[in-house]
């Protein structure tokens, strides 16, 4: 019979540094992966088109055909002169003002209109974007426009943060549907009357 074989010595590498180190081998992996398939930079293929180009024997002969054209006797025919034209001044936006309605209405441009050329708020003397009308529609206004104010709510008692001081103050209950007030607090038993005695 053998002798048991003894436990091997507790291992210096816990646990977490086994998943860190696996961790950081995949990641790695990963980033290798992504830089071998990833296409060259495209200032490699430029440099690499160049050395093709500069190493096969037709670039060279073209340019010895080109500087042999270059240094051939020059031609008797004149050159063509080149017409040229003269560049065309910036063109200035104009700038349209009216120092009244009297000028606005001689240019034509009467009613002028909010966003017009040479439209200025004194001209629009009624506020309704329209300048210089031709009816004489545009006397100032001496009232401020009609608006359409809510009715106001029928006789109410004064809100009060809770209903504990609405009932001190002698106000109180308030029932669902016939008091205003109802909507003003919180309904805790749901029976349609707040603020009860």
């Amino acid at each position: 019979m053998m002798p048991p074989t003894p436990a091997p010595p507790p291992s210096k590498w816990k646990r977490w540094h086994k998943v860190t180190l696996g961790v950081l081998g995949g990641l790695l992996l990963f980033f290798c992966g992504v830089a071998i398939a990833s296409p060259p930079p495209a200032e490699n293929n430029e440099k690499d088109a160049e050395k093709v180009a500069l190493s096969s024997p037709a670039p060279v002969q073209q340019i010895a055909e080109e500087v042999k054209e270059e240094t051939a006797a020059p031609e008797t025919t004149s050159p063509k002169p080149v017409k040229t034209t003269p560049p065309s001044p910036p063109v200035k936006p104009v700038v349209v003002s009216y120092a009244n309605c009297s000028e606005v209405r001689a240019a034509g441009k009467a009613p002028i209109r909010t966003g017009d050329p040479g439209f200025r708020t004194k001209f629009d003397r009624d506020g309704d974007g329209k300048g210089c009308e031709l009816n004489g529609d545009d006397a100032p206004r001496t009232t401020a426009p009609k608006t359409t104010e809510p009715e106001p709510e029928p006789d109410t008692d004064p809100r009060f943060r809770t209903c504990g001081a609405a009932n001190d103050a002698g106000y109180g209950p308030y029932v669902q549907g016939k008091d205003p007030e109802y909507d003003w607090y919180q309904d805790r038993d749901g029976d349609g009357v707040v603020c009860e005695r």
